[in-house]
């Protein structure tokens, strides 16, 4: 039997530490694009980032929220809204945890402003039930 020439076996080597290379490449960016992103409003003493249902947890109920913001304090939020939407005269919203535009004007129309956190939601929904 014939063994490989040593080009071959080279090429060979090669071939397999580029790939390999290439690999690493692409799963350093992967990890990158899933690390967290700060904003310049975070706050430094936040509670560490985690996921709930799929949907991060960062925020709590004295948070404010707002339109762009994504967290479990939403989504309980929107789930305090629901329970009175029909008394708002606002279709339901989804309860996704998402603040979106409608979510936005569902906190205009029960607190009277756009933002607001979970605890000021709960106390207005109290109040018009």
């Amino acid at each position: 039997m014939k063994l490989p020439s040593k080009k071959v076996i080279i090429g060979a080597v090669v071939g397999i530490l580029l790939i390999l290379a290439v690999r690493a490449v692409i799963l350093n960016k992967r990890n990158k694009s899933e690390a967290p992103q700060k904003n310049a409003d975070d706050s430094t003493d936040k509670k560490p980032t985690g996921i709930k249902n799929g949907i991060p947890t960062e925020c709590d109920k004295n948070t404010v929220l707002k339109r762009g913001k994504s967290c479990q304090a939403v989504l309980y939020s929107q789930k305090q809204i629901n329970m009175v939407f029909d008394k708002l005269g606002i279709s339901k919203l989804e309860e996704d945890g998402i603040f979106g535009s409608k979510t936005e004007a569902a906190f205009l129309k029960l607190l009277g402003k756009k933002t607001g956190a979970y605890t000021e939601v709960v106390e207005a929904r109290k109040s018009i039930q």
